[in-house]
């Protein structure tokens, strides 16, 4: 659970239709640290759940830092003319390591090309094991600030 602060450092200026958080990373595929860029028109404790905060966005905003995002990723990776995967550059790590280890999301890890993939070898296993050039994963997206 992220950690919660009492008060906002800054709030954007309210500019047209505003989107909750939840919302926007569903709808745009975005992760909580790629919102983080960006600034909250609103940052209210949830009357519900003390604990965790209510964020609300400019839907400008968020669409922008989609596009950015959209624009930017190809530009990461050199990838191999005949399997379509990335070509591999030092060490490797598996998606679920480097999920946990960098805190991403999956939707911030589908903006990434795997170098391979293998058969899972788990029963209950939805899909296949995916291994990514650790060096991709840790890429710091520093275009992304705004």
């Amino acid at each position: 659970m992220p950690k919660v602060t009492s008060s906002p450092t800054q709030l954007a200026p309210a500019r047209g239709k505003w989107i909750h958080k939840t919302h926007a990373m569903k709808t745009y595929s975005l992760g909580e640290s790629d919102l983080d860029s960006i600034l909250p028109i609103s940052d209210e404790p949830n009357l519900r759940s003390p604990r965790t905060r209510v964020k609300m966005y400019n839907v400008r905003d968020v669409e922008a830092l989609a596009q950015r995002l959209k624009d930017s990723t190809p530009v990461l990776q050199v990838l191999s003319p005949t399997t379509g995967f990335a070509v591999k550059k030092g060490q490797e790590i598996m998606r679920t390591t480097a999920m946990k280890g960098f805190k991403l999301a999956p939707c911030q890890m589908d903006r990434i090309k795997p170098v391979r993939e293998l058969e899972n070898p788990y029963s209950k296993a939805k899909g296949p094991m995916r291994f990514y050039n650790r060096c991709d994963v840790e890429v710091p997206f520093f275009f992304l600030q705004v």
